[in-house]
């Protein structure tokens, strides 16, 4: 093959990865390929099959897959048909997913780890829990160490069926995974360095501040962890404008207590709590609760920059939920209708900007948000940073819970308490109860007063039923005769007129 034969395939290879959410575009620029008189590789058709991926063409993916088959003698390669699986799995194609890995044996294909966790998303996304744990039987036959994504996959699918089975299986993994290595614990030294809120053997949870980035706090921990022989990693992040609790795995993600907190964030079976304020029209009394489920998307603004939005329905996005109760209210006259409300907010999934773009998009954005909020148009200009504060996160670790709770920064109780509270305020409802106290203790001080004796009541005689019928006639009769003198004195009047008349024709 030539240089220029070989810059060319480059080139189209790098565009057809450039067509991100244009699989139309993928597959044209796939088929020029062929026109120009050059042979598709490997990665031109692994990159045009992630394109169908990412916009849920599906079927397009595995019509490329087919072209592979045919077209190479050695069939397609792992990379090619784990890309074609992960088409299907996102597109909720499950039974498609089965039949592409029972296909490994034909081409004489080994499956990966990311084989094996492709399978497992597909059983959970179609709910076939029982399913999902015969693949967990494969694996742990095949000796093949699940990863905590992976094991995940197969929680999540438990916790909403079987809470006996999803017993059984964290049981097993954690056997699995403890064969692995040692669960080292944060000394105490270490632990008073760091200001550790929380700690037990392979986790610890510290403070994050607010402004800095889950990573750069990460390398400076690692230093001084590095120097007694222990090494960090990560399985839940916080933006760099949040505050609040950060969890810790003392140790690499392939050990035991990173693998088995992975498959803890990864199952959903973490409790997290934030503290936000947000802004807009009001979300009901203190104490309502709510829901929100919109699904989200990563896009990429710049080469450092990912936002989330909202996207709907649709393949691209992935499901997105989370749990609301207002805490206090704050209004006033020139808010114009709006008002400023606490909130304690769950995620129930983890995705980018989850709750702050989840806020937004109901119209009552977070006070203090620079990417989706209000910004020069806020309720609170004097918030010079982010409402949002991660004040608890819980879950099993492999030996005994794992509770770590950070309070409200100092600087966020301040805005609070310049606040005037609303009707609906926690204080407003404080004075309610104590005047419904007051009232109480009134009404059970004047049951014990003594009662004045009444004086008896004195006897009314009233008339018979005869003697009302009686009144009735009599009242009856005396009408009839003012009726009967009027008319004799019209009678009287008109005959006085007619002597009158006949005097005066005698006078003339």
């Amino acid at each position: 093959m030539s240089s220029k034969s070989l810059s060319d395939r480059i080139s189209y290879n790098a565009a057809i990865s450039s067509c991100k959410l244009q699989w139309k575009h993928a597959l044209a620029l796939l088929t020029s390929i062929s026109l120009e008189q050059m042979d598709p590789d490997e990665i031109s058709f692994n990159a045009a099959i992630s394109a169908c991926e990412k916009c849920g063409a599906w079927d397009a993916a595995l019509a490329i897959l087919g072209l592979v088959a045919t077209s190479r003698r050695t069939g397609p390669g792992i990379i090619t048909l784990n890309a074609a699986m992960s088409a299907c799995e996102k597109s909720h194609r499950w039974a498609e997913v089965l039949d592409l890995f029972s296909r490994m044996q034909l081409w004489h294909l080994s499956p990966t780890e990311i084989s094996w966790q492709v399978l497992l998303g597909a059983c959970e996304r179609a709910t076939q829990w029982q399913a999902a744990l015969q693949v967990l039987d494969c694996m742990i036959f095949d000796q093949v160490v699940p990863s905590g994504t992976a094991a995940g996959s197969i929680l999540h699918s438990l916790r909403q069926t079987s809470t006996a089975a999803l017993e059984t299986v964290l049981s097993r993994l954690k056997s699995v995974w403890l064969e692995l290595g040692d669960v080292p614990e944060l000394p105490r030294s270490l632990q008073e360095e760091f200001s550790v809120v929380a700690s037990a053997p392979g986790v610890f949870a510290v403070a994050k501040p607010e402004g800095v980035s889950t990573e750069q706090l990460v390398e400076q921990l690692a230093v001084p962890l590095k120097e007694h022989g222990f090494c960090l990693s990560v399985v839940s992040r916080l933006d760099q404008p949040t505050s609040g609790v950060l969890p810790l795995v003392l140790g690499a993600e392939t050990s035991p207590s990173g693998r088995w907190c992975k498959a803890q964030f990864a199952g959903r079976l973490v409790g997290k709590h934030y503290i936000c304020l947000c802004e807009g029209r009001s979300l009901g009394d203190v104490g309502s609760k709510g829901n929100i489920s919109v699904p989200l998307r990563s896009v990429q603004v710049d080469a450092e920059t990912w936002i989330s939005e909202v996207c709907g329905h649709d393949v691209s996005g992935r499901d997105s939920f989370t749990s609301y109760e207002v805490k206090g209210r704050y209004s006033s006259p020139s808010m114009g209708g709006d008002e400023l409300m606490l909130l304690r907010v769950q995620p129930k999934t983890g995705r980018r900007h989850q709750i702050r773009v989840h806020f937004a998009s109901m119209g009552r954005p977070l006070v203090g948000d620079l990417t989706y909020g209000r910004q020069s148009e806020t309720l609170m200009p004097q918030c010079l940073r982010l409402f949002l504060h991660c004040a608890e996160v819980r879950f099993s670790a492999l030996f005994g819970a794992f509770h770590a709770r950070v309070e409200l920064p100092q600087e966020l109780r301040e805005l609070l308490e310049s606040l005037r509270p609303g009707e609906s305020s926690t204080a407003c409802r404080a004075h309610q109860k104590c005047r419904k106290q007051a009232s109480d203790v009134a009404r059970e001080f004047a049951k014990n007063i003594p009662k004045p004796k009444l004086a008896p009541k004195q006897v009314v005689v009233t008339a018979t039923k005869m003697e009302e019928e009686e009144e009735v006639v009599q009242e009856a009769t005396d009408w009839e005769e003012i009726r009967r003198r009027e008319r004799q004195h019209m009678e009287d009047a008109a005959k006085v007129a007619q002597v009158k008349d006949f005097l005066e024709r005698l006078a003339v």
